[in-house]
């Protein structure tokens, strides 16, 4: 800096300093914001409050980041159904969830050949002794239905093989 100060008449030399301490300012303020954005999870979640720079100029993104963590922390204190609280946070429950019941429901049953209803060991017919019922949302345009596809089961009622 003394050799570009050195180089300029005497008008400029306030100004250029004076830009240079801004530059060197807000390089600072870039990278701080970068440690907090992309440092390691630790370092992410500052609790002390947004730094606020004098031109303005990253006030809309740090207004939305602690907006969205005071929505979090609220959402947070109440644990929702479909977690299990467990030590130091709530775990979300797994599978799928079920599809509302107020859509309509075609049903469609899969079933086998008559031919097929006979036990291989011992020819005795075979007794239906359940059903599995597989829900699929099929989107008709302008209309929602899910179709649920039942599968019979049939297993042999004299030798309980064949299922």
């Amino acid at each position: 800096m003394k050799r570009v100060l050195e180089n300029l008449p005497e008008e400029y030399r306030m100004d250029y300093a004076m830009m240079h301490n801004r530059v060197i300012t807000l390089q600072e303020e870039i990278n701080s914001l970068k440690r907090k954005i992309f440092g390691t999870s630790s370092e992410k979640y500052i609790t002390a409050e947004p730094i606020v720079s004098a031109s303005g100029i990253f006030n809309e993104a740090e207004q939305t980041i602690v907006e969205s963590t005071k929505e979090e922390s609220k959402t947070e204190e109440k644990p929702a159904d479909d977690t299990t609280p467990v030590k130091g946070h709530d775990r979300k429950k797994g599978g799928k969830k079920p599809l509302p019941a107020d859509l309509p429901r075609e049903i469609c049953v899969h079933d086998i050949p008559e031919n097929e209803k006979v036990c291989e060991h011992d020819n005795s017919p075979l007794v239906k002794i359940g059903e599995e019922i597989v829900e699929k949302l099929e989107l008709i345009p302008a209309k929602l239905i899910v179709k649920q596809h039942v599968y019979l089961k049939y297993a042999c009622k004299t030798c309980q093989q064949n299922v």
